[in-house]
C-alpha cells in the first residue's frame, strides 16, 4: 500500500487561524480529501493508458476511490485485487504475473482489439485437428515450446489431410513447415514502470491547497 498524507500542509495551515475557523478544518480536510481522490483516480487512469495503451476496460476500472469525512480524514485510490496482482511487477519491480504454468506469447494468431488472446479464441484454437501443442526441436539444437500449427499436405478437393509438408516458415533461426501461434515463455522482467505513486504525489502537491482553501471556504460560509 502507498500512502501520502498531507498532515504537513494542514498543521501549517492551523497555526495561522482563529479557533472559528479551526473547528471547520476537519469538514473542509475530509471534501478536499474526497475530491483530490477523484482527482487522483481518473489520473492514474489516464497515465495507464499512457503507459499501457491497449489496457483493458476490466483494467481500467479496477482502478477505484473511497470518501472521506470529518472524522477519518482520510480517502484511498486504489486497484482491485485481481488487477493489482498482475500489475504489481509494472509499479514496483519484478517478474509479469503468470496465469498459467507459462506466458502466453501470440506470434501467428489473430488478437482482440486490446492485443490479447482471448480464452475462446485459444480454445477453438485447440480444438482444431491440424494443431497441437508441444516442444519442437529443431536440428540447430534450438527447441521452442508452443502451439503449432501443421502445414497442409495433400488437396482439400481430394481429401488431402494436414502433415507436415508446405510452406517454410522461419522459427528461431530456423526453417519449417510448421506454423508457431503461441510461444510458451517463462516470466520476465516487467516493463513499462507505472510511475502510480509518482502520478499520485505530483497531483496532490499541486492541487491540495486550492482545492483544500475552497472546501474550508465554503464550510466557513455554511457553518451555524
Amino acid at each position: 500500500m502507498i500512502e501520502i498524507s498531507v498532515r504537513s500542509n494542514l498543521k501549517e495551515i492551523e497555526r495561522s487561524l482563529e479557533a472559528f475557523v479551526r473547528k471547520q478544518i476537519p469538514f473542509a480536510t475530509g471534501r478536499a480529501l474526497t475530491e483530490l481522490a477523484v482527482e487522483v483516480k481518473k489520473a492514474e487512469v489516464k497515465n495507464l493508458l499512457t503507459k499501457m495503451p491497449t489496457a483493458t476496460p476490466f483494467t481500467q476500472k479496477s482502478i477505484g476511490s473511497t470518501k472521506a469525512n470529518k472524522l477519518s480524514r482520510s480517502a484511498t485510490v486504489y486497484v482491485r485485487d485481481v488487477a493489482a496482482s498482475y500489475l504489481y511487477p509494472y509499479e514496483f519491480g519484478g517478474l509479469n504475473k503468470l496465469n498459467g504454468s507459462a506466458l502466453l506469447k501470440p506470434e501467428n494468431v489473430r488478437l482482440n482489439k486490446y492485443g490479447n488472446l482471448p480464452r475462446k479464441r485459444l480454445a477453438q484454437l485447440l480444438s482444431k485437428p491440424d494443431v497441437f501443442v508441444g516442444k519442437i526441436k529443431f536440428k540447430s539444437g534450438d527447441v521452442v515450446d508452443g502451439i503449432w500449427q501443421r502445414g497442409l499436405y495433400g488437396s482439400r478437393r481430394k481429401g488431402g489431410y494436414m502433415g507436415t509438408k508446405g510452406k517454410h516458415h522461419m522459427i528461431a533461426g530456423n526453417r519449417s513447415t510448421l506454423t508457431l501461434l503461441v510461444r510458451f515463455a517463462d516470466a520476465h522482467p516487467a516493463k513499462p514502470r507505472l510511475g502510480y505513486r509518482v502520478t499520485a504525489e505530483s497531483l496532490i502537491a499541486r492541487r491540495f491547497n486550492k482545492i483544500f482553501g475552497r472546501e474550508l471556504a465554503r464550510a466557513m460560509a455554511t457553518a451555524r
